[in-house]
C-alpha cells in the first residue's frame, strides 16, 4: 500500500506540524475523493484515479471529508471556494488536497512515474 507522498525537502527532516499532517494527502483518501466527484483543477474541472496505521490526524481528515460530503449533498458538487463564508475551515481544507495532490503528481514525475505505477 502506498503511504502520504513526503511533501518536505530531502534536506529537511523536520516532522510536519500537527496541521500539516492532518492534511497529509494519502492514496486512500486521494480515492475517496475522486469517488465523491472531487475536482483537483478547478479551472479544468477535470479528475483523474492503501494506508494502514491510523491515527488522530486521520480522523481530522475524515471529520473534513464528511464536511465535503456534506456540501456536494447540499450544492451537487465539490467546488467549494478556497474562501468559503459558511465554512472557511472546509475551504482551505479542500485547497490544500488540491496543493498536495500537484505535489504528489510533481514527485511522481521527477522519480519517472505514474499514478498508475504506484497504486
Amino acid at each position: 500500500a502506498a503511504a502520504a507522498i513526503d511533501d518536505n525537502n530531502n534536506n529537511n527532516n523536520n516532522k510536519p506540524s500537527a496541521e500539516e499532517a492532518s492534511y497529509r494527502l494519502t492514496e486512500e483518501r486521494k480515492d475517496r475523493l475522486e469517488r465523491i466527484g472531487f475536482v483537483w483543477n478547478v479551472r479544468e474541472k477535470d479528475s483523474s484515479r492503501s494506508y494502514s496505521g491510523r491515527n488522530s490526524y486521520d480522523d481530522q481528515w475524515d471529520a473534513m471529508f464528511e464536511r465535503l460530503r456534506g456540501f456536494k449533498a447540499k450544492n451537487g458538487n465539490c467546488l467549494v471556494p478556497k474562501r468559503h463564508k459558511e465554512d472557511p475551515k472546509l475551504g482551505t481544507w479542500v485547497d490544500t488536497q488540491r496543493v498536495q495532490y500537484k505535489k504528489m503528481m510533481k514527485q511522481l514525475a521527477e522519480a519517472g512515474l505514474k499514478i498508475e505505477d504506484v497504486i
